[in-house]
């Protein structure tokens, strides 16, 4: 099946999630490829094209290349405009959702983005028992 939508990121990154979940509520079908930990370098050449800071989510489409998971869903509800409810025409109640995706990516994310580093990934350069049992009471 030949899919305009190609989506690089690995499923079990949240922000790739975000952007699966946003197309399935907008029932889109796409391709998915495995990039990042785990699966191929978001820093090799190939995937430095479509996006310089190494990170996951990216789509391809035919308007382009974008990146960041917020931009996507976005561009996504966007695009299919049949949608509204993800993302309102109207300044106000379109305000209130961004609110919450741009809380998510900021506040949210950074108070367990250590713990997650500490833990999950395993990083050596996150092992900080203050900063672990602050991002795990959130």
């Amino acid at each position: 099946m030949d899919h305009s939508l190609k989506i690089l990121g690995k499923a079990s990154s949240i922000n790739v999630r975000k952007v699966l979940w946003t197309c399935e509520e907008l029932g889109l079908s796409f391709e998915r490829e495995d990039w990042g930990s785990g699966f191929a370098s978001t820093h090799s050449p190939e995937f430095l094209r479509f996006n310089p800071n190494a990170q996951v989510p990216v789509i391809i489409d035919e308007a382009g290349v974008l990146w960041e998971s917020n931009t996507i869903c976005r561009y996504l509800a966007g695009k299919h405009q049949h949608h509204h409810e993800l993302l309102p025409g109207e300044p106000a109640a379109r305000a209130r959702v961004e609110q919450w995706m741009d809380w998510q990516a900021t506040d949210l994310n950074s108070s367990w983005s250590y713990a997650f580093m500490a833990l999950v990934r395993k990083d050596p350069e996150y092992q900080d028992s203050h900063r672990i049992e602050v991002g795990l009471r959130g």
